[in-house]
């Protein structure tokens, strides 16, 4: 059996912001630029998913993050990782 390769990656990404209640326009909007890293768990045309944590032998993950693909600036490779099963 091939051990699955995760590639680690960074994403930045401008986050999206709301309000509640009534503000000034200036105070309505927000221009954060944020970096996230993370295992690349997909990317489409619409989203990129990042995991925290993974169950190697499943195919389960823990606290995951969805990214609207419209609004990453960029996804740089960190590393690319496999799991071995112990003996």
């Amino acid at each position: 059996m091939a051990t699955p390769k995760i590639r680690v990656v960074s994403v930045e990404w401008d986050d999206i912001c709301s309000t509640g209640g009534w503000v000034s326009p200036e105070n309505a909007r927000a221009d954060w630029k944020v970096i996230s890293v993370g295992m690349l768990l997909s990317r489409t045309k619409k989203e990129i998913v990042l995991g925290q944590s993974k169950v190697f032998d499943r195919d389960t993950v823990a606290d995951t993050l969805t990214i609207p693909i419209g609004v990453v600036r960029k996804v740089k490779t960190i590393a690319t990782v496999s799991f071995k099963k112990e003996k």
